[in-house]
């Protein structure tokens, strides 16, 4: 209502609303703090930081996928090797050869890998690959130190810091002489590319337009910058020069994340409220929207107040809530699981791409856009057919990520790879455009399935249980040794197992309203024993009832 008396249809302020023109105490109590976050210049600014961080952050992803590879051998001596089916065989004849003459092999080579540069081929490239699993626990390190340090001490800086000592350890890690010294070396970079990873979805989600959260994500992150590491890596050809170049993007994204101001959302947690009014007041000049000062007084007391009555009301929870429940236990599992299946089959193919027939740059690239392809497919699915859910996405991608992996086997039990060599390629590279919709419907179900009280614990556990896929991951390759076609038996059995473990113990969560409340005590663990053994007194043959019923009557 104006002062004229004038009753507004319209009780929401949207964004692009001119503050001020109607009754300023109606818009103090109508606007939050996301109607200031507006698609304009500043955003735009977010997502050149963005893109270049993620940039940095996937190079590093799939650095040991290049770094790695293992060069084939072409010949020795005289004894030429070109017709072997695939890497694994042509080690095989030379192992044969070396039998009864002493030769030197030549290599080809689409990128200058460490084992080419330290000789490391045929068997010795499982020292290789077990330094990657090393590497990795800097992932699990990282993400486990640097979320407490964003929280603490702000996203902005977390970011910088992060950046910064990953960019000085890549770098470091391109003048390592042998793989010990390289391996320390990367480990400490996955320490800090853990904590970007961990920092930069946080503090996206706090300053990006709610409404365009999704969009901005997909443009830019996931597939777009897979096929430009891709070309990138192309350009290296060598492990040295990648490194450098990843370090150099890395440098220039660190400069342009000085640009940014910090989390609103986080100084405000924090009681900061003039340095939050001051980066408001800066996000509208950059938009050249009016800022109006006592509106934002007025949203930054509200949103003051409620989040310290929140915090008054909190009680602290653990990990040990998410099993608070059978229902609650089965979920948690469910998420756990999938994560840690998905993790290690997306990284053991990734890893062993050198093995693939045709180049490993168009692989890559070709992963990006499959992947690209799938999640759009998937999107528009799930949008338009109200009974497509999560489950039913779970269980297709599965499905056919099951079918891909049993075509593995059965192509290597027949020892027939030559023969279908571009039917394995693009088994692979359907696996890995798939398999990456399941990392999405995991982070949503592990959303939508607890309360508010434990949500974040939720999404902790399975990127814990993520972290412990990718470090074993390099691994499952090594059953070769026990039998040829065993890791993709193995790979098949996981990944036939989450499915059905999923299907069976998750409900559906699609369009279902977010729980706000924990389940009460009869619903826990204890409580339903204890239920077990009251006597029924709603049943009149029950013996225990009768004689409670009798001593109720006396």
């Amino acid at each position: 209502m104006d002062k004229n008396g004038n009753v507004y249809e319209k009780t929401v302020l949207e964004p692009n609303d001119e503050i001020g023109e109607e009754d300023p105490e109606m818009l103090k109590k109508e606007m939050k703090l996301n109607d200031f976050f507006t698609l304009g210049w500043y955003t735009v600014l977010i997502m050149v930081v963005m893109k270049l961080i993620s940039l940095n952050m996937i190079g590093n992803a799939f650095y040991m996928m290049f770094a790695s590879a293992a060069p084939k051998i072409v010949s020795c001596g005289s004894h030429n090797f070109s017709t072997a089916a695939d890497i694994t065989e042509s080690c095989k004849m030379l192992k044969e050869v070396l039998k009864t003459e002493n030769c030197m092999p030549e290599f080809s080579y689409q990128f200058k890998s460490i084992n080419v540069e330290w000789n490391y081929y045929c068997e010795s490239t499982k020292i290789v690959k077990s330094s990657i699993t090393y590497q990795m626990l800097g992932l699990l390190i990282g993400a486990l130190v640097f979320g407490q340090v964003s929280d603490n001490y702000g996203r902005k800086k977390a970011l910088l810091f992060t950046m910064t000592f990953n960019n000085v350890f890549i770098l470091a890690s391109s003048y390592a002489t042998n793989l010990v010294n390289f391996t320390i070396l990367r480990f400490f970079v996955n320490v800090f590319n853990a904590g970007c990873i961990v920092v930069l979805p946080i503090f996206a989600l706090e300053v990006l337009p709610p409404k365009h959260r999704y969009w901005i994500n997909n443009i830019v992150g996931g597939a777009p910058i897979v096929i430009i590491s891709a070309g990138i890596a192309y350009l290296c050809h060598d492990w040295i020069t990648y490194a450098r170049i990843i370090s150099f993007l890395g440098s220039i994204a660190t400069i342009s994340c000085c640009f940014l101001s910090e989390s609103p959302r986080f100084l405000i947690q924090k009681g900061r409220m003039v340095e939050a009014k001051k980066v408001i007041q800066r996000i509208c000049k950059i938009d050249r929207r009016k800022f109006d000062e006592t509106m934002i007084d007025a949203v930054l007391d509200k949103e003051n107040r409620a989040f310290l009555e929140r915090q008054s009301k909190t009680k602290k929870y653990t990990l040990l809530h998410l099993f608070y429940t059978p229902n609650l236990t089965r979920y948690a599992l469910s998420i756990g699981l999938t994560f840690f299946m998905t993790s290690m089959l997306t990284y053991a193919l990734m890893f062993n791409l050198e093995n693939i027939a045709g180049s490993i740059y168009m692989n890559l690239v070709l992963t990006g856009v499959v992947r690209y392809i799938a999640g759009g497919f998937m999107s528009l699915l799930e949008i338009k057919c109200p009974k497509v859910g999560r489950k039913t996405i779970h269980f297709g991608v599965l499905f056919v990520a099951s079918i891909c992996l049993m075509t593995f086997f059965v192509v290597q039990v027949l020892g027939l790879q030559a023969q279908y060599a571009l039917l394995l390629r693009v088994m692979a590279l359907i696996i890995m455009g798939f398999i990456a919709q399941i990392f999405l419907i995991a982070s949503i179900c592990a959303t939508e399935l607890f309360p508010t009280a434990i949500r974040n614990l939720s999404f902790s556990f399975g990127q814990f249980l993520n972290r412990i896929g990718v470090i074993m991951s390099p691994q499952v390759f090594f059953l070769t040794e026990i039998w040829h076609p065993l890791p993709y038996l193995a790979m098949f059995s996981l990944a036939v197992f989450n499915m059905l473990f999923f299907q069976i113990n998750v409900k559906e969560t699609k369009n279902n309203p977010l729980g706000d409340h924990m389940p009460g005590p009869e619903e826990s663990w204890c409580g339903r024993r204890k239920s077990k053994n009251r006597p029924d007194i709603s049943n009149p043959f029950d013996e225990n009832s009768k004689n409670l019923i009798e001593k109720d009557v006396v």
